[in-house]
């Protein structure tokens, strides 16, 4: 019996002994950068389970780290392609000051006129794209940041269309909810909030005289319709709805301004990273474009108060 027990406990010392160095091995690599180091598991007793939790954990360090990397180079990439459009708006206003500077009072007052209304749609432009650059800068994963909330989404809607039936008189503004108090959104609130703004914007841009908004549970997520009484998109619009294109001239909208179709992209990335999504879809009826509808879909917070 004695030499039955020392002969296990030298069994056992060797293998803690192997397996330490096996440890020892995954996590100087780890150490390395490379994610995808794990245990080789062979037998499923106490230490099996314990090296199959250590990959499991490996796996979500490396997923994080992937999402974290793939976030990182769509900001850079956007503000990359943001800092070369920042140059057609300042060489436009740069253009008409000088123009109005030198010739003020060789040309006419319609010409001056519309030189004035050029400065200020390049100046309202300029200024839209610089909220787009920092909501863009503020893009991060929201599932690991410190400022992740739970977030009553059919509030910040609530409020929204409460403020745009008080200031945009021209637009009829409705909001149907029947989705429960209970379904909230685990992310950024600020980032949540630019999502709705934008979905609502570029509804309030195209429509005609209507703005319809509802908001309903489906299953474990939070389904969001914005639908507009407009046009409705045309084929190059819903082919390319939340990419980013190598070339993006600028397009005057319905109201004259300047815009360059960044709304889409950012509320594509800001879906995405909220494990939510965003598409665009005409509405027919009568075999008849209705308008447009932008759906919004984001999971709902499993998470107890």
């Amino acid at each position: 019996m004695v030499i039955a027990l020392i002969l296990a406990m030298a069994s056992l010392f060797f293998y803690m002994r192997k397996k330490s160095v096996e440890a020892r091995s995954v996590l100087r690599r780890l150490e390395e950068g490379d994610l995808k180091a794990r245990f080789e598991i062979h037998r499923l007793d106490e230490f099996g389970e314990l090296m199959l939790d250590f990959n499991r954990m490996a796996e979500e360090i490396e997923k994080l780290v992937s999402r974290i990397h793939a976030t990182e180079r769509t900001r850079k990439q956007l503000l990359q392609e943001m800092g070369h459009d920042l140059r057609t708006p300042l060489t436009s206003l740069k253009t008409s000051f000088e123009t109005l500077q030198i010739h003020y009072n060789r040309i006419s007052e319609s010409e001056r006129n519309e030189l004035f209304n050029v400065l200020v749609r390049e100046i309202d432009y300029f200024k839209d794209l610089i909220e787009q650059l920092m909501t863009i800068a503020s893009l991060d994963e929201p599932h690991f940041k410190a400022s992740t909330e739970k977030i009553q989404v059919q509030d910040i809607l609530s409020q929204e269309v409460h403020y745009r039936q008080s200031n945009q008189n021209h637009l009829r503004w409705s909001f149907n909810s029947s989705a429960p108090d209970s379904a909230v959104v685990l992310g950024d609130s600020h980032l949540i909030l630019r999502l709705i703004r934008n979905g609502l914007d570029n509804a309030a841009r195209y429509a005609q005289a209507q703005v319809e908004i509802n908001i309903r549970q489906k299953e474990n997520d939070l389904i969001i319709e914005i639908n507009d009484d407009g046009s409705g998109a045309d084929a190059e619009s819903l082919k390319s709805f939340g990419q980013r294109r190598e070339f993006r001239g600028r397009k005057i909208t319905k109201d004259g301004h300047f815009s360059l179709g960044l709304g889409s992209v950012i509320m594509k990335a800001i879906a995405e990273l909220h494990n939510g999504s965003v598409a665009l879809e005409n509405i027919q009826a009568a075999e008849k474009t209705k308008g447009a509808r932008l759906t919004i879909r984001l999971p709902i917070s499993s998470q107890t108060t």
